[in-house]
């Protein structure tokens, strides 16, 4: 016993715990004290950590910290975490809304759908009136869909309205302003969700569109038909504050400005974008593309057909005519105004966004079939005098985004 090996087993003993001490005495004696009071903490760490949306693996540090500061026989890693969630608190949690929806004499439906990877994650929320705790908003379902028709997402509804026989207690649906849902603005057709909502429940639900939605669509809607160009206002008005160089050639405006030309807007030519013609099996390089595009659309620059016959050769004094007839036709237009110019024996209507000595520089309008549309890339470039037809009233809006041009159905 005096050996030294003895006595470093001794002293490393008197130091270290017994492996009993780590684990909860089993009998009714324990399972009112200690073992209680250590099951109530950790059901206390896995609530917090589903309140303050911590994940799961949190926890395997957290019990390692409170283990070593505090309690040693504590143990609520990742996997005892979700264990107590699903099935202890989440259980616990809907038996307490069911109580309370027995009471509840009206109720409102709410659904919205999420992608999360593959995953189709479509929530159920129910809100309703506690007498007790005034409005209530929870989550009555959530899980994973195989899509979102309108067949599969009334069918979900209805399977779990009937599950918690809530049926005959809706009086509203709320969700998104799409077609899915709703059918469109104009609440038409049969193949939406609350259409069939109301035939399987044979009563007359009220829809509730998304208010955020109606408030971007109705600010989206009011500043498309503003007769003003907002961005020269502001140059104009504090040139100093803001460089409009600077800004048009940010970073990011480039990339997406690039992208456009190659793709077109929205993965569509536009109707004035010059095709370039790439024979099979050959490839072109991105500096033949950049000069294939550098004439886009109506332009002063486009080659125009030659005249037959002899050109004549201009005087000094009918060259001062011209300038003195281009400082006349200067002084007859201002920024902002709309005119007709002409592109390739076709009229366009545009708006002038700055005038120089030769011409002018106008923002064009794209056409529709039988209307006119700002389009999503300006289609802003100089012009000459010569180009520019005539002054016109502002277009008029007839639905969103598109517009009628009176002077120019009666221009010939």
């Amino acid at each position: 016993m005096e050996k030294k090996k003895h006595t470093s087993a001794l002293s490393s003993a008197s130091k270290s715990d017994k492996v009993t001490s780590y684990f909860i005495k089993q009998g009714s004696a324990s399972l009112t004290n200690e073992g209680l009071k250590i099951a109530a903490e950790e059901e206390m760490f896995a609530f917090h950590t589903i309140v303050h949306n911590h994940s799961f693996r949190s926890m395997d540090c957290t019990t390692t910290l409170i283990k070593k500061l505090h309690e040693k026989k504590f143990s609520c890693a990742r996997i005892k975490c979700e264990s107590i969630i699903l099935n202890v608190l989440a259980p616990f949690a809907m038996n307490q809304i069911i109580d309370e929806l027995k009471a509840v004499n009206f109720a409102t439906i709410m659904i919205d759908t999420s992608n999360h990877k593959n995953l189709k994650i479509v929530p159920i929320l129910i809100r309703y009136f506690d007498p007790k705790t005034g409005v209530q908003i929870k989550v009555l379902e959530f899980t994973n869909l195989k899509g979102e028709t309108s067949d599969i997402l009334s069918s979900y509804i209805m399977d779990i309205l009937t599950k918690h026989k809530l049926s005959h207690k809706i009086i509203a649906f709320t969700g998104d302003n799409c077609n899915t849902n709703f059918g469109g603005a104009a609440r038409r057709g049969t193949k939406n969700v609350f259409t069939i909502l109301n035939n399987n429940l044979k009563t007359n639900i009220s829809e509730i569109g998304c208010a955020a939605h109606i408030l971007h669509n109705a600010m989206q809607t009011s500043t498309d038909i503003l007769p003003i160009d907002i961005e020269y206002r502001l140059v104009e008005k504090k040139g100093e504050m803001f460089d409009k160089d600077l800004i048009g050639n940010a970073f990011m405006d480039c990339i997406q400005r690039e992208r456009e030309d190659f793709i077109g807007v929205g993965g569509k030519q536009t109707t004035k974008k010059k095709k370039f013609p790439v024979s099979p099996a050959n490839s072109i390089s991105i500096k033949e593309l950049r000069k294939s595009r550098e004439n886009k659309g109506p332009s002063n620059e486009t080659s125009r057909p030659k005249k037959k016959g002899k050109q004549a050769v201009l005087s000094s004094s009918s060259e001062t005519d011209i300038d003195a007839k281009e400082e006349q036709q200067a002084s007859n237009y201002n920024v902002s105004d709309f005119v007709i110019i002409q592109f390739e024996h076709k009229n366009f209507p545009g708006r002038i966004t700055s005038i120089f000595d030769k011409g002018a520089k106008v923002d064009c309008m794209e056409k529709l079939s039988r209307q006119w549309r700002w389009p999503s890339k300006k289609d802003c470039i100089e012009y000459e005098w010569s180009d520019i037809i005539c002054k016109i009233q502002p277009p008029k809006l007839c639905k969103r985004n598109f517009f009628r041009v009176p002077d120019l159905e009666d221009f010939v």
